[in-house]
Order: C-alpha cells, then sequence, then structure tokens
C-alpha cells in the first residue's frame, strides 16, 4: 500500500515527531524517524520516494497545434500556448491529447524529478524547444499512458506546482500484512503511528445529515436475501453530479498512489476507499432499473459483465456462491465486493447517482474472488474485514470531496455493532513480555489505537475497536501491547531445553559427503528424477520404469532408476564447451516399479561419482570410494561380482558399466554400489564424440551405507617401524565370497594385520569347476620392531592352514 505524508499529515501533526524540525517542510531526518515508526509497528517499509521536488521549471500549456511530421509515424509537432513564454514547438511522442488540452510543459534548462535534464533538439528535421510531461516523469503518477491532461480551467504559464497545489511530499510504499485491516488505508496507518510518536490523534467522526432528506421510496424496496453474507446496506442517492468537481490533489493523490483519476464521482469513491479503508460503489441511477439495488447470492451460470468488460459465470463450481447487486428487475449490475457492472457504470454525463456503503462477509468475498481470479482493491479489503461502523463516516467524506449532500439516505438492514471483549490474565501477559503490565500501563500503549481497558478482579477487560476484526483471542491483544511497548524493548530470551536439536546421522553423512566430494575438486550436478523411455537402456537397465500419468513431456516421463544417465547428460554438456577433465557428484532419489507397504513405487537414496581421466579414470574412481569409505568409517569395501554375495530382497536396478573394467562394491557382505569405467563406444554414442577420455563411475546406495554400524573413531595406534605388503592368492570354493575370505584373513593374523585388499578375482577350466582365485595384498606391520622375513612367513603358514580347514583353500603357487 501507497501512502502520503501529506496524507497521514491530516490526521496528527507528524512533524513533530522530530522535535528538531523547525519548518513545515519534511526532512531526511523526519522521513528516517517515521520509517523506523512504521517498520517498529509491522507496517514495514519497502519503498520511499520523494514527489513534488524539482518541478520549478514545469508550466502549465495549452496545445494550440497538433501536426504531423513528414517520414514520422511516431513523434508529431505540436505548438503549446505557455503564457508569458510565449508560443511554444515541441516534438512530442505521444499520442493521448489533442488541440485544446492543457498538458505539463518542461522548459529548456529543466531538470525534471526523473533526473532528465531538458535541452532544445531536432528530430526528424523539427526543432523542439521543451518537453510535454507524462505522470511518471514528473513523478506525480504510477502509469504513464501519455501525458498529464490538466484540468482546463487552469491558467497556462502558471507554474504547474503553483496550479495544482503541489508541496514536497514523501511517498512511503507500505507491506500491509493480512493481519492489519485497518492498515490498509490512510486513516489506519496515521492511527498507528500517532500513537508511536505519542502525538495527538484527530479522529473523524460522522454528523447527522442535514433536515432536509426527503424518503425515496424507491430506495425502501432495497432487499437484503441473507444478513450473514451483507449485515450493513447503506444507500444515498445524489443528483446534479454532472457538474461536481473535486479538488486538484484527489487526482494527484490517487494517481501517486497507484490509481487512476477517472472523474470526480469515481475519484471522490476510490479516494474515499483509500483515506477511510471503506470501498464504496456509485452507480449510474438512470441506468439502475426502478433506481434501486439489492443484495443476493448469484444464481447458477448466472452472468455479469463487470466494469472490466470481461463477462463472468457467476454461481458455478463453489459451494458458497458468488454474491451479486442486482437492480429493480433483479438483474445483476454487480459483483458485490469485488466489481461493478458495466451496465451502470459512472461516466462524465452521469447525473444522478446511486451510492452503495456496504458491510460483506469476508470468507465470502474472498472465495468468490479466488474463484473468478478477480482481485479488486475492494476484494482486497473485504477480505481482510473492513470496519463495519464506517459506512455512515465513509458517505459523509464523498458527500465533501464533492462538495454537495445527499438527496436521500437509506439503510437496508437494521444494524448495531455488538462490541468484542477479550478477557487478558496479567500471567500471560508477563508469560509472554517477560515483564508485568498494570492496566495504567496498558491503557497508555493500546487506548490510542481505539481499545479500551478496564480491570475487573485482577484480569484486564479489553474491548476491541470495530476497525480490528482480527483481534478476536487474548494472543492477539498480547501482540498490540507488544507493538507499541515496543518489541526492542522486550528482554530477549534464550531457549534452555535439554533437548538440543542436533543433526540425525544421516544428515551429518550427507553434510560429510558434500564435503568430501567438494575438497575432492568435485562439482556437485543436479539432474531431474523424471528421464525418457531409453535412457536406461545404454547402461543395462532393462524393463518397464515407473510412468508418469501426466508428464509434462515425453524426455520427462518416467521415474530414474539410476542417476548415471543424468550425470553422462551432464557431462556430455560440458564436453561440448570443452570443458575437461569432469569431476561430478550427485545425490538423489531412484525408483522401480512395485508397491510397497504405503502403496508408493520402491525408491532409494543415492550418490554417484563422475570422473574422466585421459590414462585410467577407474583407478580414479577406486581412490574417491576408498576415501570416501574411510570418511564414512563404514569400510573396507570389497570388489567383487554379484554372483558371490547374497544380495537379499533388492529390487533396485544398478547401471552395467564397462564388461572388463567394472565391479559391484560391498561393505560387509553387503551390495552396496557399482565401480568401474563406462564402455568407451557408449560415451562416444552418448556424448556426440566429444569425450575422448575414459569415464570412471561408481553409485553407492546410501539407504545401506546408513544402515550399516560406523567403525570407532578412536584413533589406532601409528608404528614408527617399516610395514611389509605380502600377496597371496587362494584357490576358493564359488560359495565363499570374497569378504568373507577376507574376513579370516584379518582374524588370521591378528594384531599384525594393518589391512587386507582384494586386487584380483579369476576364475577359468584350468582351475576347475566352482573354483576361482581370489588375490590379496596383505599388509603387515608391528608396533614394537619390523617384521623378519621368517615372521612374515609364520603369517603366510598360519592363514593358509587357517583359510585351508575354514574354507578347504589353498594357497596358489608362484
Amino acid at each position: 500500500m501507497k501512502v502520503l505524508l501529506s496524507w497521514l499529515s491530516e490526521f496528527a501533526d507528524f512533524e513533530r515527531a522530530d522535535p528538531s524540525l523547525s519548518s513545515g517542510a519534511p526532512t531526511e531526518e523526519l522521513i528516517s524517524k517515521l520509517v523506523d515508526g512504521m517498520n517498529n509497528l509491522g507496517l514495514v517499509v519497502e519503498g520511499v520516494e520523494w514527489v513534488g521536488r524539482d518541478l520549478d521549471d514545469v508550466y502549465v500549456a495549452k496545445v494550440l497545434e497538433v501536426d504531423a511530421i513528414p517520414k514520422a509515424d511516431k513523434i508529431r509537432r505540436v505548438l503549446a500556448d505557455v503564457g508569458a513564454l510565449g508560443e511554444i514547438q515541441v516534438v512530442c511522442g505521444a499520442f493521448n491529447f489533442g488541440v485544446g488540452d492543457f498538458v505539463p510543459y518542461a522548459a529548456i534548462g529543466a531538470k525534471l524529478p526523473n533526473g532528465v535534464e531538458i535541452r532544445a533538439a531536432k528530430m526528424r528535421g523539427t526543432d523542439s524547444f521543451g518537453m510535454l510531461c507524462s505522470p511518471t516523469e514528473l513523478k506525480l503518477g504510477a502509469e504513464s499512458g501519455g501525458l498529464m491532461l490538466l484540468d482546463q480551467s487552469l491558467k497556462p504559464g502558471e507554474k504547474l506546482a503553483d496550479a495544482l497545489g503541489i508541496v514536497p511530499d514523501v511517498l512511503f510504499d507500505l507491506a500491509i500484512e493480512a493481519n492489519r485491516p485497518d492498515a490498509n488505508s490512510v486513516i489506519g496507518v496515521a492511527r498507528d503511528l500517532a500513537a508511536w510518536f505519542d502525538l495527538e490523534f484527530r479522529a473523524p467522526a460522522a454528523r447527522p445529515h442535514g433536515q432536509d432528506l426527503h424518503k425515496d421510496a424507491a430506495l425502501e424496496l432495497s432487499v437484503i436475501e441473507d444478513p450473514s453474507i451483507c449485515d450493513r446496506f447503506l444507500l444515498a442517492t445524489f443528483s446534479n453530479m454532472s457538474s461536481c468537481k473535486v479538488a486538484s490533489f484527489v487526482g494527484t493523490r490517487l494517481e501517486l498512489c497507484g490509481m487512476r483519476s477517472i472523474n470526480p464521482v469515481v475519484d471522490a469513491s476510490n479516494y474515499v476507499m483509500l483515506e477511510l479503508g471503506q470501498p464504496t460503489h456509485p452507480y449510474d441511477r438512470s441506468r439502475l432499473d426502478g433506481g434501486v439495488v439489492s443484495v443476493r447470492r448469484a444464481r447458477v451460470a448466472e452472468a455479469l459483465v463487470t466494469l472490466d468488460g470481461t463477462v463472468r459465470t457467476l454461481g458455478v463450481g463453489d459451494s458458497v456462491t458468488d454474491v451479486v447487486i442486482t437492480d429493480g428487475s433483479d438483474s445483476p449490475v454487480g459483483l458485490a465486493g469485488i466489481m461493478g457492472g458495466e451496465s451502470s457504470e459512472i461516466s462524465s454525463d452521469t447525473d444522478s447517482v446511486l451510492l452503495e456503503l456496504a458491510h460483506f462477509d469476508s470468507k465470502t468475498i474472498a472465495r468468490s474472488s479466488k474463484r473468478l481470479q478477480l482481485r479488486s482493491e475492494a476484494s482486497a479489503r473485504f477480505e481482510r474485514g473492513v470496519d463495519p461502523e464506517l459506512p455512515r463516516l465513509a458517505l459523509q467524506r464523498f458527500a465533501e470531496l464533492l462538495g454537495v449532500e445527499p438527496d436521500s439516505v437509506y439503510e437496508a438492514t437494521p444494524y448495531n455493532h455488538a462490541e468484542t471483549e477479550i478477557l487478558v490474565r496479567p500471567a500471560r501477559l508477563a508469560l509472554y513480555l517477560g515483564r508485568d503490565f498494570s492496566a495504567g500501563e496498558i491503557s497508555n500503549l493500546i487506548s490510542p489505537i481505539g481499545f479500551k481497558v478496564e480491570e475487573r478482579d485482577g484480569i484486564f477487560l479489553v474491548t476491541v475497536p470495530s476497525f480490528r476484526p482480527d483481534c478476536s483471542i487474548e494472543e492477539d491483544v498480547i501482540e498490540e501491547i507488544a507493538r507499541h511497548f515496543g518489541y526492542a524493548n522486550i528482554e530477549r530470551r534464550y531457549l534452555t531445553s535439554p533437548k538440543v536439536g542436533r543433526l540425525t546421522t544421516e544428515q551429518r553423512s550427507r553434510r560429510s559427503i558434500r564435503a568430501f566430494g567438494r575438497d575432492a575438486g568435485y562439482f556437485e550436478a543436479w539432474g531431474p528424477s523424471m528421464v525418457g523411455p531409453g535412457e536406461h537402456s545404454p547402461f543395462g537397465i532393462t524393463g518397464e520404469g515407473v510412468e508418469l500419468d501426466n508428464p509434462l513431456a515425453v524426455e520427462e516421463s518416467v521415474l530414474r532408476r539410476s542417476l548415471l544417465p543424468g550425470l553422462v547428460r551432464a557431462l556430455s554438456f560440458n564436453a561440448g564447451r570443452r570443458i575437461s577433465p569432469v569431476r561430478l557428484f550427485e545425490f538423489g532419489k531412484v525408483f522401480e516399479p512395485g508397491v510397497t507397504d504405503e502403496g508408493l513405487p520402491f525408491e532409494s537414496e543415492r550418490v554417484g561419482f563422475l570422473a574422466t581421466d585421459a590414462e585410467d579414470a577407474s583407478l580414479e574412481v577406486v581412490h574417491t570410494l576408498r576415501r570416501l569409505v574411510a570418511l564414512l568409517r563404514v569400510g573396507p569395501a570389497l570388489f567383487d561380482t554379484p554372483d558371490h554375495h547374497s544380495v537379499g530382497e533388492s529390487v533396485m536396478a544398478w547401471p552395467k558399466l564397462h564388461p572388463t573394467r567394472s565391479n559391484s562394491v560391498f561393505i560387509g557382505g553387503r551390495l552396496v554400489g557399482v565401480i568401474g569405467e563406462l564402455d568407451p563406444d557408449t560415451v562416444t554414442v552418448l556424448t556426440a564424440g566429444n569425450v575422448k577420455d575414459r569415464v570412471g563411475y561408481f553409485e553407492l546406495d546410501l539407504d545401506e551405507i546408513f544402515a550399516l554400524e560406523p567403525k570407532s573413531d578412536s584413533a589406532t595406534p601409528v608404528t614408527s617401524f617399516p610395514s611389509s605388503d605380502v600377496d597371496m592368492a587362494f584357490l576358493v570354493d564359488y560359495q565363499y565370497d570374497a569378504q568373507t575370505v577376507a574376513d579370516a584373513i584379518m582374524a588370521s593374523v591378528g594384531d599384525l594385520c594393518e589391512s587386507v585388499t582384494l586386487f584380483d578375482s579369476y576364475s577359468s577350466a584350468a582351475l576347475g569347476d566352482g573354483i576361482r582365485s581370489l588375490a590379496f595384498t596383505v599388509r603387515l606391520s608391528s608396533l614394537s620392531k619390523t617384521l623378519t622375513d621368517a615372521e612374515i612367513q609364520q603369517v603366510i603358514s598360519i592363514v593358509s592352514e587357517d583359510l585351508n580347514h575354514r574354507f578347504g583353500a589353498t594357497l596358489r603357487s608362484a
């Protein structure tokens, strides 16, 4: 919401917010204090703009001639009468004016509020001595559909600021929250701000109309079908309105606050809405059948042409139907609380006006506005809540602006406001704000904003003003006390709960993996979880995936079953831009057909690492994997084919990599991933030949890894003596997996064993049916000495005998 300082100052002397201010003109210091006050009150200031300055060389001009310029269809020659400055020729690109119109003229040398400095120029061979101005160029309006058209009663040559009564002003752009309906008006902002600075607030009061009002029988035919949707409906009639005028400041203020100036009647209506927060709607009474309006719910599929020229179909698709304003023949002439109808629109020739001032149910208006996708300034206010006591005051203000009195006034429904009273417990107030408050203190804080406070039996009875429908419970009142006490004055309190929030083990592990990838020189990638139907097949993943019922495109119609398709797509993108080497990693979910107990497809969380290398990419990813497993403390990782391991009841698919340079990854006997190089032919096809290096890749199932018990993170003593590596190859039956054999070797060696690493798995007909060779590197070390050859041979003998006893394995000779 936009609001002007001069408008606010009609309700309180805000220059007194800065005691050092000696003149009436606003200063930067004053504006800074006002902004701080608004922000402290929750009326967040999103922008501050000075207006009405730098207009000294802008004058009122009357257009005398408008001529086309040869070979120029976007500019015209204009001759304007600028009073004592004479008749001046200007080239202008606007087309919303003609001969006889009055417009602003900026003389040569003028520096406009938007920063433009005016100089003489020649355009298409035509001299231009100055510029005719739009509202935005003068910062006197938010919209610019051409030149600013002035009232033709003004005098050519008069300074624009003097003619329009413009003084330097400040425009505040406020973000009003939904729970502050009162602040959707100038008077609401002024009331709050005056209380904050302890200034006297000049609240307008409705006065009774004169005794010359006559009874209008037609108005008494107005009917309110359902008081629950409209509990107040005030009508007033006016005659001889075609000659009415409003002061020039009305249109100027509307334009600055983002509303177009249309005609005096509509401008007065909009002005009242912005000033008081009460939407009103004027009808051309001569275009109303019966000269009266009523309120009812819309009938199914009833049509209405609104002021924007759109045909609206009402009463459809909502359990609470739309509400319409109808004329004497029961035909819709307006959409209640949202927008009027085109059939009874006010024009410059309108002489007889019927003004509607109503109070509608906020939920009904909100639902209707949302369903019709039609939001207006009026609906925005009714949705949040409008003061039901406003109609009489709004009618009075409307009449004052136009300098008229209503011919007749009729209240279609009897109305009595029921005050809301809320009990506030002192202990509850102290609990929230950290200190005790007396009834006097509370009254000093919130009575200036309309609340009444009374102490009864040690409890505060607070009466809520009618313009605060948002206050309905004890906490609402406490919030108002806190606002005007000052949030900065409330003592800070810190959580002292023994249950301090922390990251889960899985969350910490994900962060560790992400940091590891970054530190290892990899970039994190993000790939879509939806891929094309054929993107899995190059990696050996066959069968049907989980298809979407309503994909946006065929290329994103299947949920991914591996992270590899997305990472290869990213590889191709980078390689196409000559980026090499490429190192990427990604977290993400993968999905498989089937139904879990929750009725959803199977899914698991994975992480994938991809790297390119001109010589040996598999070595790069193997080293990366080993470091990652060590970081997570779940290793060691063994590489083997899944045929020799129990993989449980896993239904998740894994990509197939190079047939001879890849393997599965096992930890603790669990299949947790795959590792190796991608087939070069596959890479060439998928990257259009842009990748020449070898591509290494591993993908891990994080759900499986997180299920493993992390090893102790206690430090292992480091020996000061050299270690010895011993390679041992055993012929083992296929029924025994490599992990089991490695565990047995480590147990046999005991304290001297530093690590056991599988480096080869081999089978052939020469070895015999069901037999394969498993080769391990065993690292031996002692904390107290360097091992001798005899001691190493003794270890080999012990391991050989133990594995022969356990598995029937035999040590292969060199």
